[in-house]
């Protein structure tokens, strides 16, 4: 028995123009043959009168949408990476009206993606949707439309992503699906900087985390530190490129207290310095100006006398060119020498390290806590640093951009916080590895109680911690 011919599958059907949506014949199916079974009853092909031209420029437009659905993907991407941060800088948008931007370009991209395929491809229900090789092509054309609809969903994804800065490594993945916690519970604490009256949040970005990044990372840790509510940065001119990056944070004025350092010990240079370091933020004053590392005992008495860079500090206050004053150190010897320094200068901050491990040293703990009896009577802002510090890298491969190596997992970078911002009334300066940062932002932003000293004892123990100064 000879197959049936496409009229008869046509008359069969009992519709002259319109094929029921069956699985489609395979070519070889469709050339037919006497030596080959009859196609099943449920397969359907094309008319024998569909020209053979015809389905070819549809295919071909299928594909063109197509392609095109993936460049628009791509363009997206370049769109989200370049265009909108660079948007943000020069106009000096906020995050919210960025969100509207890309929002609305989304909602345009996703309102008629199937009825612009469909239009393209000239799909209708009365066409012959089948091309040369026996595919459907009104599957195409939706499948083509669809394409341009996934576009606006990863234009969508990608807006999710610029909004969180890149999230990898800086938020954990649950954080990226689930979004900011509910009632704003991730916003870490805040408390009246001394008596500057600025209310900081009590965790204070370390810029040395990006002495040695490019924009686009700072750029990344700018918003995660506005995830975290993280209102204050502190910087130094000898933090590589640090003054730089932040230099377009601080166009929208207020959004930041801004602190930076100075190293040089007399007053000619600490001028040079400072003007060099309000060129390079790219502002005409700054909130407090710090007097870097101040411990050598020579350095110390230069720094601090007459024709000394506290002379330059107290002249550029007179000039608005500073608001406030402060000293900063490292070392054991270094709250002790704070003590001094209070006793020499009216300082409006102090800065030195605070940990665990640090405060067992007996001599340096009765120290820290003279000066934070001092800070706490005077309302001199007290900051505090290496609140991770783990112990000496001593010729280990430095895997972190600290200069000492830090606590790497969560739950030990938790104790080590925790314990810290116990403290009433200190504050803690970030991490200096943008890579650690947000273990440190969510370990502050969870803080409720101080973790008691076996279990601070306990760390020391299970991590190995050494003290970084002895």
């Amino acid at each position: 028995m000879s197959s049936p011919t496409p009229a008869q599958q046509v008359a069969h059907t009992g519709q002259a123009g319109v094929q029921p949506r069956r699985a489609p014949v395979r070519p070889e199916q469709a050339a037919g043959s006497s030596s080959r079974a009859a196609p099943a009853t449920d397969q359907v092909v094309p008319p024998a009168d569909l020209p053979a031209s015809a389905a070819g420029p549809r295919r071909w437009r299928a594909l063109a949408v197509s392609l095109v659905a993936a460049f628009m993907a791509l363009l997206d991407s370049s769109i989200v990476n370049v265009a909108l941060p660079s948007m943000e800088r020069g106009l000096g948008a906020s995050a919210g009206t960025i969100q509207w931007v890309v929002s609305g370009y989304a909602l345009a991209f996703g309102l008629a993606p199937v009825p612009a395929g469909r239009l393209l491809l000239g799909c209708g229900e009365g066409a012959w949707g089948y091309s040369s090789n026996g595919i459907d092509l009104r599957d195409e054309c939706n499948i083509s439309g669809a394409g341009i609809g996934i576009d606006a969903a990863v234009l969508a994804l990608h807006r999710r992503n610029y909004l969180i800065r890149r999230a990898p490594p800086f938020v954990p993945l649950v954080e990226l699906l689930s979004g900011p916690r509910a009632g704003g519970s991730m916003a870490i604490e805040t408390a009246e900087f001394g008596r500057t009256g600025h209310v900081s949040a009590r965790v204070i970005f370390g810029g040395a985390a990006l002495a040695a990044t490019s924009q686009r990372v700072a750029d990344e840790t700018l918003e995660l530190l506005l995830r975290y509510g993280v209102n204050h940065i502190d910087v130094a001119s000898s933090y590589g490129e640090a003054e730089v990056r932040i230099r377009p944070w601080l166009r929208e004025p207020d959004r930041f207290f801004v602190a930076t350092k100075g190293d040089e010990r007399t007053a000619a240079g600490a001028r040079v310095e400072l003007h060099r370091s309000l060129d390079r933020l790219g502002v005409d004053h700054v909130d407090l100006w710090q007097l870097h590392a101040l411990a050598d005992p020579i350095e110390w008495d230069v720094a601090l006398s007459p024709g000394g860079a506290i002379e330059a500090a107290v002249e550029a206050r007179e000039q608005g060119l500073v608001r406030w004053i402060g000293v900063t150190g490292h070392g054991a010897q270094i709250a002790a020498t704070h003590r001094r320094s209070l006793d020499r200068f009216d300082f409006d901050s102090v800065l030195l390290p605070y940990n665990f491990v640090t405060m067992q040293n007996s001599y340096y703990a009765a120290n820290f806590e003279a000066v934070y009896r001092t800070c706490q009577e005077r309302r001199v802002a007290m900051q505090t640093i290496k609140s991770i510090a783990l112990r000496p890298w001593k010729g280990r491969p430095h895997t972190r951009s600290t200069w000492y190596e830090p606590l790497e997992r969560q739950k030990d970078i938790d104790l080590a916080v925790w314990w810290a911002l116990s403290r009433p009334g200190i504050f803690l300066d970030s991490v200096g590895d943008v890579e650690l940062l947000p273990k440190v932002l969510d370990a502050a932003s969870r803080f409720t109680e101080a973790p008691d000293d076996a279990a601070m004892s306990t760390l020391l123990h299970r991590s190995r911690t050494e003290p970084l100064f002895v």
